[in-house]
């Protein structure tokens, strides 16, 4: 016996695309937040390390400044 073929509602075949494509870009965005918080942290890190060292008032100023 062969099988009668189906016939699929158009809004049935979009609701299925839509869901892939959300499921394809959900890890891409988790990754990028994941490297944007990474980023921030190493900028922050990086700042209070400049203010910590600053060997005198004009260093420290810049590092103030260069941290806003």
């Amino acid at each position: 016996m062969m099988a009668a073929p189906q016939i699929v509602p158009v809004e049935k075949t979009h609701s299925q695309t839509s869901l892939t494509t959300k499921l394809y870009r959900r890890p891409l965005a988790v990754g990028n937040a994941r490297l944007e918080a990474n980023t921030g942290i190493i900028s922050m890190h990086r700042h209070r390390k400049d203010v910590a060292m600053a060997p005198n008032a004009e260093k420290l100023e810049l590092a103030f400044i260069s941290s806003r």
